[in-house]
């Protein structure tokens, strides 16, 4: 991103991926405060506003780079989307809407759905994320495992399942 000797704001270079931007390792298990720290030393060097005295080329380098800066950050910082991006790096692509061929997974969703339209007290809604919030620990942590064993096809079922939660908790949230 930076020329190493003179400091110059560099063409953005799409083929390095958002672990490298931040120089930490390919991993589903991610530091998020250290990804934080690092994303906020990036944007101190990267960000445009500091540019303005430069010529429009360097404004534009550096408009480039920092908005890449912010999508690997966000990528790399909730679960879901770094799985999904983990699994893109090998050549998967896991669609946001696609078809789930897991029934017993098909039919929690919907009995947790069925919860969900029947409360509408604050405190039962609480209870239900609080449940929901367990789920998606435990898939997070077996996807942690997936990817470190290089069970790939079992990351995309556990990617799918993720989603899944992620709405649900979206769900409670608009009812809260």
């Amino acid at each position: 991103m930076l020329c190493p000797s003179c400091g110059a704001i560099q063409p953005l270079d799409l083929s390095v991926d958002h672990f490298s931007v931040f120089g930490i390792p390919r991993s589903f298990q991610v530091d998020s405060k250290l990804l934080e720290q690092k994303y906020k030393n990036l944007q101190k060097k990267l960000h445009p506003d500091l540019m303005s005295s430069k010529s429009e080329k360097e404004q534009q380098f550096s408009a480039d780079q920092s908005a890449h800066v912010i999508r690997a950050y966000y990528t790399l910082l909730r679960p879901l989307s770094r799985a999904r991006y983990l699994l893109k790096l090998e050549g998967i692509i896991v669609d946001k809407e696609g078809t789930v061929d897991d029934p017993a997974l098909l039919m929690e969703i919907m009995e947790i759905r069925e919860s969900l339209e029947s409360v509408s007290e604050t405190g039962e809604l609480n209870k239900l994320r609080a449940e929901n919030r367990v789920r998606t620990e435990d898939t997070e942590k077996a996807l942690e495992a997936a990817f470190l064993g290089g069970d790939l096809s079992k990351a995309v079922s556990l990617v799918q399942r993720l989603a899944y939660y992620n709405k649900v908790d979206e769900e409670i949230v608009r009812k809260l």
